[in-house]
């Protein structure tokens, strides 16, 4: 994974009604922070997305699948806060356990390893 051009120490602890706790993950211009809802101590995951080095139709995009998208097997969209701090914070379930492109890559390794013997 490349590393993120967001700078962490701009990223405030808490926006809106939610705890941002710990960095989880990162994108060319986002971070990934588990969280908690205050209101309901529900645990989730906080994606901030520094809007100006963002492409607005691919976060617009972004936004709008997660809207439209309802499935068990996927991520549901929460909340999206933007409080003119220079961040879009959207925030969804949270999934542990890892990113699925690596454990589908150990996947199939594994199948190949297999093959060759």
């Amino acid at each position: 994974m490349t590393e993120s051009k967001m700078d962490a120490s701009k990223v405030p602890s808490e926006v809106g009604d939610y705890i941002l706790e710990k960095q989880i993950g990162h994108g060319a211009f986002s971070l990934v922070y588990k969280g908690i809802k205050k209101s309901t101590n529900e645990v989730v995951a906080i994606k901030v997305i520094d809007v100006a080095n963002s492409e607005p139709s691919k976060l617009e995009g972004e936004i709008n699948i997660l809207k439209e998208v309802d499935h068990p097997f996927i991520i549901s969209l929460i909340d999206v806060l933007n409080v003119n701090d220079g961040n879009i914070y959207i925030v969804t379930d949270l999934v542990e356990g890892g990113e699925l492109l690596i454990e589908l890559q150990k996947i199939l390794s594994l199948k190949k390893k297999k093959q060759k013997l």
